[in-house]
């Protein structure tokens, strides 16, 4: 099912995973910063809506999600209406822009998306010298970035970003700025989540109005 992406108050933590040293590319992930993104990248003048694989919409002003205490499953509703889950490929709601498992940041030309996936889970230990158990949360959210032209989306390594920038020398300057020296040029398949720069590409790209 699909997820509501980031809530005003979240805040994650990001580390840059490579097994070499990531440089000025190691980052903190600021959740608020990424809201005020995702709320500049929404559809203009739209509202709300739902859109299905068949090219249906459902429009409204208000989305809201619920938890159905019958049957245990989350409803979601537009303007109090129940809506079908089923078959859903993009939704709006106040947060921002879906489409299927990716949360648009930044909208233009090219588009920049991030995923996430929650890795974390619910551990209980039962500490036999107080004779109680105790609950610990292990794991984390990992979160990727990826760029996407049209319905095409492709995941932010060097070459794929590289690729996506031929046709538009301005974006492949500032993506040798930010990236050109660094472990992702020697490494080109390994994951660029550096979204400040990933910003500061696509931006480029969109305002030398590229194709």
């Amino acid at each position: 099912m699909i997820k509501i992406i980031f809530h005003p108050v979240t805040i994650t933590v990001c580390i840059c995973l490579l097994i070499i040293s990531c440089g000025k590319h190691i980052y903190v992930l600021n959740g608020n910063e990424i809201n005020k993104y995702a709320a500049a990248a929404k559809e203009p003048g739209r509202g709300v809506f739902v859109v299905y694989d068949n090219g249906d919409t459902i429009k409204g002003a208000a989305l809201k999600t619920r938890h159905n205490i019958l049957n245990g499953k989350k409803e979601w509703e537009i303007d109090g209406k129940a809506i079908p889950l089923e078959h859903i490929v993009a939704y709006q709601d106040e947060y921002g822009y879906r489409m299927g498992e990716y949360s648009r940041v930044l909208r233009g030309k090219m588009n920049l998306y991030f995923h996430q996936v929650d890795n974390s889970r619910l551990v209980t230990h039962y500490n036999s010298n107080t004779k109680s158990f105790k609950s610990d949360v292990t794991g984390h959210v990992e979160t990727s970035f990826f760029i996407g032209k049209g319905d095409v989306i492709n995941p932010t390594d060097y070459t794929s970003v590289y690729q996506a920038l031929q046709n538009c020398p301005p974006a492949l300057k500032q993506l040798e700025i930010e990236f050109g020296g660094s472990v992702y040029k020697r490494n080109p398949r390994y994951p660029i989540n550096d979204y400040r720069a990933l910003i500061r590409i696509v931006k480029n790209f969109n305002d030398n109005n590229c194709n």
